[in-house]
């Protein structure tokens, strides 16, 4: 209004023949203008409505952990890799198996022969020619090729199902930080909920001092903006909590419409450690899969090294067959041919360029690679092991300190809210008491949570969390 009042005043002032001219015109047009603002100022403001409810959910960690395992398209990956892996072991063994292949043809042959000692003799000769054969061939010397491949196959198939056990200890892994990130933002919800209702019921005593001339306004305006923080608190608690379930059932393998809620964190925790360094990192270089898988690897180069060595030796083949031949439409006459034999077949591969040499090398370097791969992995679990033991004894020991100062918290905020309604302490006091309180319940629930969270991730690094 001030704005569009301006306005007019510079255009009547840049051009005075409007004024005069128009004064009856502005006056009906500022009446209206008045009127139109007038009812909108009168009308009180809505306040924004929001659920300050907690979400009730059921869902345990072990329940998240069975749903991700049955429903996770991951582990149908897995499976799918492993069934692959079955079908290359099929095609290794049917090489035990003799071929018994048939053939068959039928050609039209149109020939003119003429000789260079003769140019003048010319012949010209068509006929038809029909054949089959039928032929059976084994395989029975080739360097032990085909008992190393098959054995390559066999560890083909225990790598990827070390893999699949990977893929589950990761997907529970993941399932897990997902599922304590939304206890933590639920328990967030929980503190901001109290220190709304805390401050609300201050801010509705207050008005009444306030009304009653006890108190200046600020104080009471006090309350209502603490009250408003606790709320925007809850809001940001209430969509961390979201995101988090949100995340929580794409790892179960659940639509957005199906979402379970996870249940409150307990309030028991372990009052000792439960594991220790030698333990379990012992335990991990047994049941570690993923170390699992590179020995299956190495055995499996080994295995096709040995299919490299066996090229360097004859394979022999143990043939036999039938054949028949018709040749119809011939100048003087038809001509039929059946032709039966058996006997064996050696091939020996004396000299390749040193493709066989090269072959070798490059096997000896993927063995030597995966050698040095194992080695770092071992010494990135002593590292995540050693750093999740040192997490979960510090969130213990913080936990402990935590409840110890969130009990006294309690019981100061609690004298001075006496105090404060008694007019002894100040207002300041309260205040200060009040964030302490908050402070303090929200550290000692993030403490547990991450207490909590730091064991899960020992029994991840450990393996232990697939037997659990």
């Amino acid at each position: 209004m001030i704005r569009h009042k301006s306005f007019i005043e510079a255009r009547a002032t840049s051009r005075p023949w409007l004024l005069a001219k128009g004064s009856i015109s502005l006056l009906i047009v500022s009446f209206v203008l008045l009127a139109l603002t007038l009812p909108a100022a009168a009308q009180p403001t809505t306040p924004e409505t929001a659920s300050w409810a907690i979400p009730q959910g059921d869902l345990t960690l072990k329940q998240a952990h069975a749903i991700a395992r049955q429903n996770s398209p991951s582990q149908e990956q897995a499976t799918a890799r492993i069934e692959a892996a079955v079908a290359v072991l099929k095609q290794a063994t049917s090489a035990w198996s003799p071929r018994l292949t048939a053939r068959g043809s039928s050609f039209y042959h149109d020939g003119v022969q003429q000789l260079d000692w003769q140019p003048e003799v010319r012949a010209h000769d068509s006929f038809v020619q029909h054949s089959a054969a039928v032929e059976l061939s084994w395989l029975v010397f080739d360097g032990f090729a085909r008992e190393a491949t098959i054995l390559q196959s066999r560890y083909r198939i225990e790598q990827q199902q070390q893999l699949q056990i990977e893929t589950t200890r990761l997907l529970l892994k993941a399932v897990s930080r997902a599922y304590y990130q939304a206890q933590m933002a639920l328990e967030e919800m929980v503190v901001a909920q109290e220190n709304r209702k805390f401050n609300r019921i201050l801010e509705d005593e207050s008005k009444k001092r306030w009304l009653a001339g006890a108190i200046p306004e600020a104080e009471m305006l006090n309350f209502s903006v603490r009250a408003l923080q606790a709320e925007s608190d809850f809001l940001s608690a209430d969509e961390r909590f979201k995101v988090a379930c949100a995340a929580l059932a794409e790892l179960m393998g659940l639509n957005q419409g199906d979402t379970r809620l996870p249940q409150r964190a307990e309030r028991d925790v372990l009052a000792e450690m439960p594991y220790d360094f030698a333990t379990e990192n012992a335990y991990a270089y047994e049941y570690r899969s993923d170390l699992q898988a590179i020995d299956r690897q190495l055995q499996a180069l080994q295995q096709q090294d040995r299919t490299v060595k066996a090229t360097f030796y004859p394979s022999v083949h143990l043939v036999g067959g039938s054949s028949w031949n018709k040749a119809e439409d011939q100048a003087s006459t038809d001509q039929t041919e059946h032709d039966t034999y058996a006997g064996l077949n050696l091939n020996w591969d004396l000299f390749e360029g040193g493709q066989r040499t090269g072959q070798r090398r490059e096997i000896d370097a993927q063995i030597s690679q995966l050698k040095a791969q194992r080695r770092q992995m071992e010494l990135e679990i002593q590292s995540q092991l050693r750093q999740s033991l040192d997490q979960a004894q510090a969130a213990l020991a913080i936990f402990r300190k935590q409840q110890q100062t969130f009990e006294l918290t309690y019981k100061i905020r609690s004298h001075t809210e006496q105090a404060y309604r008694a007019g002894v302490a100040t207002l300041t006091r309260l205040n200060e008491s009040q964030t302490d309180l908050v402070k303090a319940s929200a550290s000692v629930a993030q403490s547990r949570i991450n207490y909590l969270l730091a064991l899960e991730m020992v029994a991840s690094t450990s393996g232990r969390i697939l037997a659990e």
